[in-house]
């Protein structure tokens, strides 16, 4: 093009996009002067990925034409980005110009060229952007007239160092039917799915030149801070680290460090599975108050619960939680079951472990998690990807899944997915003894420390929690617990129960 800056047109310079993770999938963001088409249907979320893009480039300076067609008015479209963060009115005009070709379009494919070089001419920019390239193939005759099109125009383009953005509606499992795809350098397509019910935005990247991706599909998430992409965990993190054995860390619980010799290693993961109402929330509670009372940053991840009513059940034992809450040393984070998203959480846990120094991570429950990725066929995966994270972190993680079985006590570990990623498994079941319904607990497997085999009862009272092993014939008193079962013909967590007495 006359008076468009010429560039080598082997340079090629990676341009970063601004938006969160897309620069990870595509190893350092686009290549400078390439033809990148972003295709999905309807309300997929093409122009908000597009203006969030174009936003990132002028702001830096770099100028940004953007070209509308068949669609709604410029004030319009302005009014509807304004809602978005990343939008700036400053750069309106000046770094970012937008330019109705609409009236253009009749005049075919010379015609349309033409606009858009003269355009190109009169200012001076690094990207070009077509948001509704549907609009454009309305008006041109057949699909060779569009490939000419689109060929003619990104060489021209790409000899300038301008790269070259095209939005169009088209649905992913049928891309390869449109042939002004082959032109493209890049190929971004974004997808809605559902996923075990709940409705989940993709995102996967089937086509860059000289370039390897990150493949597959991805998840992502619109809202008014624009795209946020959630790569899979598995295929974006390292193995972890091994964990070493001679740090243990207690669960606040004395009678359960008991069985446990003290808690487990420090950086382990801790499943705790049962049927509702056996004491699993209790026990998730006491193992982040310890870590509150150790100094420890915790997070707390729940699905369908609300922050307050978490502190409240707190309260009623004791625990520190507003106070860690109020000093920055305890997270709340809640999620709604019918919009949960594990690579999404996955996200969240790993930006707090970075930000806040996490030590101690509870997820109370993991079933919308486990469901998600099993349907996606995917659960060994990710937990295996998840706990290595944490482990190289050093983060000793507590996990709680349900048992529906309420009176079993033929638990299968093989029918467990998460069993076999976990560290530790401590199993939760109702048992009715003597005509009463009582709370048990049986620690099944720890894989880098040593555990005592016995069963325990759970005893819940107002604002004490205590887990009382069976005890051994003889055995004495240990020194750190703070009560003791004595030997007694009745189940031995009767001399805890309000009519027996304490030992002190």
């Amino acid at each position: 093009m006359e008076g468009v800056r010429q560039v080598s047109p082997w340079r090629s310079e990676r341009v970063p996009t601004g938006v969160p993770n897309l620069d990870r999938l595509t190893g350092g963001g686009l290549s400078q002067g390439d033809l990148v088409f972003i295709i999905g249907g309807p309300g997929t979320g093409k122009t908000v990925l597009a203006s969030q893009m174009a936003f990132h480039w002028a702001a830096q300076g770099r100028g940004v034409l953007w070209l509308v067609t068949l669609g709604e008015p410029n004030e319009k479209f302005l009014a509807h980005l304004s809602e978005m963060r990343f939008f700036d009115a400053s750069k309106v005009g000046v770094t970012f110009h937008l330019v109705n070709v609409s009236r253009f379009l009749p005049e075919g494919l010379e015609g349309q060229l033409r606009v858009i070089r003269d355009t190109v001419r009169s200012g001076r920019y690094d990207f070009v952007v077509i948001d509704g390239f549907q609009g454009f193939r309305g008006f041109l005759a057949g699909p060779s007239e569009e490939r000419v099109f689109l060929s003619d125009l990104s060489s021209e383009l790409a000899l300038s160092g301008i790269t070259q953005v095209v939005t169009s509606d088209a649905y992913p499992e049928r891309y390869w039917e449109s042939p002004e795809f082959t032109v493209a350098d890049c190929l971004i397509v974004l997808t809605r799915v559902l996923i075990g019910g709940r409705e989940r935005r993709q995102i996967q990247l089937p086509k860059m030149r000289g370039r390897d991706v990150i493949g597959g599909w991805h998840s992502f998430s619109v809202d008014n801070s624009g795209v946020s992409i959630h790569p899979r965990i598995e295929s974006v993190l390292l193995p972890g680290e091994a964990v070493s054995v001679a740090e243990q860390q207690a669960l606040g619980v004395p009678g359960l460090d008991h069985l446990l010799d003290g808690g487990v290693p420090k950086g382990t993961l801790t499943l705790l599975v049962g049927a509702p109402g056996t004491g699993k929330g209790f026990l998730v509670d006491h193992f982040l108050a310890e870590g509150l009372r150790q100094g420890q940053p915790c997070l707390y991840v729940c699905v369908a619960k609300a922050p307050s009513d978490l502190l409240a059940r707190a309260e009623r034992f004791g625990l520190p939680f507003r106070e860690g809450e109020a000093s920055g040393m305890l997270h709340l984070r809640t999620y709604d079951p019918a919009r949960f998203d594990p690579d999404e959480c996955a996200a969240h846990i790993f930006d707090a472990i970075e930000s806040y120094g996490i030590q101690r991570l509870a997820v109370d429950d993991v079933g919308p998690l486990v469901e998600d990725v099993t349907a996606s066929g995917r659960t060994l995966e990710y937990m295996t990807a998840l706990a290595g994270h944490l482990r190289g972190h050093r983060v000793t993680a507590m996990l709680t899944s349900h048992q529906p079985e309420l009176f079993s006590t033929a638990l299968s570990l093989r029918a467990l997915p998460l069993a076999e990623v976990a560290d530790n498994v401590i199993a939760l079941r109702f048992a009715e003894i003597e005509g009463r319904l009582r709370r048990m607990l049986a620690i099944l497997k720890t894989r880098y420390s040593h555990h005592r085999s016995a069963t325990a009862e759970i005893l819940l009272e107002e604002g004490a929690l205590h887990v009382v092993p069976h005890p051994r014939l003889r055995e004495t008193r240990p020194e750190s617990a703070p009560y003791y079962a004595e030997q007694v013909t009745q189940h031995e967590g009767e001399s805890l129960r309000p009519e027996q007495r304490l030992r002190p």
